[in-house]
């Protein structure tokens, strides 16, 4: 997955976020072995345990948020999304 896609930042701010995450030990790079001029980034243990420890309050306030949407508006909402991050971007 190419993550600048998906979050819809630019190549010099992913890498910014990347090396940051990096020197927190919280992610690691490796080159693609078929394709040198990818980088593949992992979680590392230490990031998986960050996302464990945040992630259920971060859900917690999605749901909150989105609570004002009935099941209907839910369901339209989430096909959008996924239409939005399956989007071709030059």
């Amino acid at each position: 997955m190419d993550i600048g896609s998906k979050i819809l930042r630019s190549g010099g701010n992913i890498t910014l976020v990347i090396d940051n995450l990096e020197k927190r030990g919280l992610v690691r790079r490796e080159r693609d072995h078929e394709d040198r001029r990818k980088i593949n980034v992992s979680l590392t243990r230490a990031g998986k345990d960050l996302i464990r420890l945040v992630f259920p309050k971060h859900l917690e306030a999605i749901v909150a948020e989105m609570s004002i949407l009935d099941p209907t508006e839910q369901i339209q909402l989430g096909n959008l999304c996924r239409k939005l991050g399956k989007q071709e971007r030059t």
